[in-house]
């Protein structure tokens, strides 16, 4: 059984198909953070190596047999990831990639390759995949996952299939928290479900202890309230180190700023008097145009505080009455 829900009867057809081994042999899985992009990988690659046979229209590896108890270790089963010390995924890694697949299987059935980001290959790495994707070989499936699929050549995009995951409403949201984090207070959980926009892995991610005063300090400094950009910018990734957790902390950023200024503009529009063009439109508007630039940004390796501190530069808090 999936531990996904709300990814409808296409996914379900596509876990049967991983299991006989008739699922596109390129698969692109795309999706906002926190909506179940590398569970559904890690499901749909344990489906395709499971080597029970007893049933093959089952939509969901066994749990059992020796392929399935490999989990991770099994080796035919082949990830590509950032290194901890790198911006991207080498060029080498993806050569490497090549060779491996290149070989027989080690239990028989098939292989898997993960490659996730996608969107972390260059585009030699990229232009190196190819290859693969033109000619993968018998029972080999390849498996990307990102958040951002227009990053990828369109030679690639056409190599392969796509799953969308589906966002989820915001109750079913809160019943999957209720399930997963029981011990936390249920106006916690409700608050976090409604930041999450249809994304359990975000809702999850929200539940912090450090997000709530985030949530805060960018409300108060769309207001007018709080300090200046680059002191909201420092504090926002304050006691945040390594790469990787900086980089997650600012798209946290992003994802709030987003949220306030989306309710924002809602607000707006939705005042009787309120013109469709008015200044307070403008404003919310501005921003998030800026602040899907910022996304880009930070993924062609701009400094996060850098970063932050433009999109918060786009507001003027001397301006408050703009964006409330």
């Amino acid at each position: 059984m999936s531990a996904l829900i709300g990814q409808g009867e296409g996914y379900a057809r596509l876990r049967v198909a991983a299991r006989l081994r008739r699922m596109h042999h390129g698969l692109l899985v795309t999706g906002p953070a926190g909506s179940g992009k590398s569970t559904a990988i890690d499901e749909l690659a344990a489906a395709v190596l499971c080597a029970d046979e007893s049933d093959r229209s089952a939509d969901a590896a066994c749990g059992e047999c020796p392929a399935c108890r490999a989990g991770a270790a099994h080796p035919d089963l082949f990830r590509v990831e950032i290194p901890e010390d790198k911006d991207e995924i080498p060029v080498d890694s993806v050569r490497e990639l090549r060779a491996s697949l290149m070989r027989l299987p080690v239990f028989g059935r098939a292989r898997v390759a993960v490659l996730d980001p996608a969107d972390g290959l260059n585009l030699q790495g990229q232009n190196a995949l190819l290859k693969t994707l033109e000619e993968p070989g018998r029972d080999t499936f390849l498996l990307l996952g990102t958040r951002r699929p227009e990053a990828l050549l369109d030679t690639v995009r056409s190599r392969i299939a796509v799953l969308l995951m589906r966002t989820l409403p915001e109750e079913q949201v809160l019943a999957r928290l209720a399930a997963l984090e029981p011990e936390v207070e249920p106006a916690d959980r409700r608050w976090a479900a409604g930041l999450a926009e249809g994304c359990v892995g975000q809702a999850r991610a929200f539940l912090g202890e450090e997000i709530r005063p985030l949530y805060v300090a960018l409300q108060d400094f769309l207001a007018g309230r709080g300090g200046t950009a680059i002191q909201v910018a420092r504090a926002a990734l304050l006691g945040v180190s390594g790469r990787i957790p900086t980089l997650h902390r600012a798209r946290q950023v992003l994802w709030i700023l987003r949220t306030l200024l989306r309710n924002a503009l809602w607000k707006v529009l939705a005042s009787a008097d309120a013109a469709p063009y008015s200044a307070g439109a403008s404003a919310a508007c501005t921003l998030l145009e800026t602040l899907l630039d910022a996304e880009s940004d930070l993924a062609q390796r701009i400094p996060p505080e850098q970063v932050l501190v433009h999109v918060l530069l786009t507001v003027d808090p001397q301006d408050s009455t703009a964006i409330r």
